[in-house]
C-alpha cells in the first residue's frame, strides 16, 4: 500500500527538532467502496491501522501497546453518492492514507513526550505495511 507510505513521508518529513522518533504504523485491514444504492446505504471506504512509536536515542518504545486508529473516507459529494460510484480504487486510497497520516499526528499531539515543533520524526525508507484486505472488497 504505496499511498500509506507516501502520505506519511509527506507528512511527517517536515518535522525538525531535538528528537527522533520512529513510527511503526501497520495496516490492519481496509475496506473500498463499491458502488452501492446511491444516497440510501451508499458504502464508504474505511482503514485500521496501528501506530507504535520509538524514541530514536535510548531505543525505548514510547506506546504501551500499538495504538489503533481507524479512519473513514472524508464525506464529500461523490461520496455522498457512494465513492465506489465516483472515485477510483487510488484515489479512494490516497484519501484514506492521507487522513491515516493526519489522525496519526493529531493523536502524536497529544502525547507528553511529543513536543511539537521541536521534534524529529523518521520514518524508515522501506515502509510496506502488511494489509489485509476484507473479503467484501
Amino acid at each position: 500500500m504505496d499511498a500509506l507510505g507516501l502520505a506519511f513521508n509527506s507528512r511527517f518529513s517536515r518535522f525538525e527538532g531535538g528528537s527522533y522518533y520512529h513510527l511503526g504504523i501497520t495496516a490492519a485491514g481496509y475496506v473500498l467502496a463499491k458502488p452501492g444504492i446511491p444516497v440510501i446505504g451508499a458504502p464508504k471506504s474505511i482503514l485500521i491501522f496501528t501506530v507504535i512509536v520509538l524514541e530514536d536515542h535510548t531505543g525505548k518504545t514510547l506506546t504501551e501497546k500499538p495504538h489503533q486508529i481507524t479512519v473513514i473516507e472524508q464525506l464529500s459529494g461523490g461520496s455522498f453518492l457512494g465513492s465506489g460510484f465516483t472515485r477510483r480504487r487510488e484515489e479512494q486510497l490516497t484519501d484514506l492514507a492521507q487522513q491515516a497520516a493526519r489522525a496519526t499526528e493529531n493523536w502524536l499531539r497529544t502525547q507528553p513526550w511529543f513536543d511539537g515543533p521541536d521534534t524529529i520524526v523518521e520514518l524508515p525508507d522501506n515502509l510496506e505495511p502488511s494489509v489485509g484486505e476484507s473479503a467484501t472488497q
